[in-house]
């Protein structure tokens, strides 16, 4: 989707993820991508393959002949792994890692759990608050996000303003119904939220995901709501495969 660097420190160190201002970050040109595959294809030794893939992350494909085929138009972020079980899961991970969420914390989000009262539509989470979310599946993530932790965690601790930011962007972008004017306030508050973030927690603890919620503008505009490409029903199937008897 762009260019953007992500920088290492020093060999082995994980990359930089962070900075936010989307207007600085360098565009892919699909000219240039079919003329760098091109040059992959066509080099002499695979030494000088090798260094082309890793200075501009790209290397030959037969789909590339295709005029038709644009890699990175149809390079799409999935909404659930990238939402739900990338950067929700992670703020919780981080909070309670570092008990910016203590045990005690969790055990006030649990009893709040229990006095909500949600739509049959949401229905009620398993209570595995008090163990640290342990095996929440990208369904109980999306509601736990969208519907109970704006409540639950309220009080808690200092980084729930960003939370919130987080939670009002989740709220626009999982409505069946997506207006241009929701994608654009959704980009504003995971905007804010990533910003935010990246001043409290440091740029170490920035991840992939974060980079990528603002390319997720792209995809909802060219492919529609979350709903009509997000991988919810795929892994619903893969569970039914799963629970199929074998030998």
């Amino acid at each position: 989707k762009c260019m953007k660097c992500f920088p290492t420190a020093s060999f082995g160190e994980k990359p930089d993820y962070s900075g936010y201002n989307t207007l600085t970050w360098p565009h892919h040109d699909i000219k240039v991508h079919r003329q760098m595959s091109l040059n992959h294809l066509n080099a002499c030794t695979k030494s000088q393959q090798k260094i082309i893939k890793k200075e501009h992350g790209i290397r030959y494909s037969a789909l590339i002949d295709l005029p038709y085929f644009n890699p990175i138009k149809y390079t799409v972020i999935d909404p659930m792994h990238n939402l739900f079980l990338g950067t929700s899961k992670h703020c919780m991970e981080i909070w309670t890692k570092y008990n910016i969420v203590t045990k005690s914390d969790l055990e006030v989000i649990e009893e709040r759990m229990l006095c909500l009262k949600a739509p049959h539509s949401i229905g009620r989470l398993p209570l595995k608050i008090g163990s640290g979310f342990s095996g929440f599946t990208a369904d109980q993530w999306q509601k736990w996000t969208t519907f109970y932790s704006s409540i639950a965690l309220r009080g808690t601790h200092q980084h729930l303003q960003y939370w919130l930011l987080f939670v009002k962007a989740c709220c626009l972008l999982c409505n069946h119904f997506l207006q241009n004017s929701n994608i654009e306030l959704a980009h504003k508050y995971l905007q804010m939220f990533c910003t935010k973030y990246e001043e409290i927690n440091g740029k170490e603890a920035c991840t992939p995901n974060m980079h990528l919620h603002f390319h997720l503008v792209d995809c909802l505009e060219n492919y529609g709501p979350v709903y009509a490409l997000w991988c919810f029903a795929f892994e619903k199937y893969n569970g039914n495969l799963g629970s199929f008897p074998t030998n």
